[in-house]
């Protein structure tokens, strides 16, 4: 169903920043980030996933891969008609929408990983 949205990550600067200092912690920090922004983005998919049967919203899934990346799509075969249109049907791109309703949750999140990683390492030293 070739569907791909991409999450903004506003703060990546201060991201890398903190990764060269504290590396592992970091991608602990991150990791957590990254799992609880996923499944907020999926939930408010669902929410928002037009309705016939209810197959569409059921089928949500969120996988979390290596390399601090999560994959959070709807597996019915025909999302990608329904998020991205046809000819004949108007889009109706419930994902990206909650991409951008959940930014401010992820803005902060993001913000949180990195505040996070540097008042640890800040007492550390």
């Amino acid at each position: 169903s070739g569907m791909n949205v991409n999450v903004e990550i506003k703060n990546i600067e201060q991201i890398k920043s903190a990764f060269r200092r504290a590396p592992y912690l970091m991608t602990k920090n991150l990791s957590g980030a990254i799992r609880r922004v996923s499944l907020n983005i999926q939930r408010e998919s669902m929410k928002i996933t037009p309705v016939k049967t209810g197959f569409l919203r059921r089928s949500h899934t969120t996988t979390f891969e290596t390399g601090l990346r999560a994959i959070v799509q709807p597996t019915a075969s025909y999302a990608g008609f329904v998020h991205d249109g046809t000819r004949f049907m108007q889009a109706r791109p419930f994902l990206a929408d909650a991409v951008e309703i959940t930014q401010g949750f992820t803005d902060t999140e993001f913000e949180k990983a990195v505040q996070d990683t540097l008042d640890t390492i800040g007492r550390a030293t």
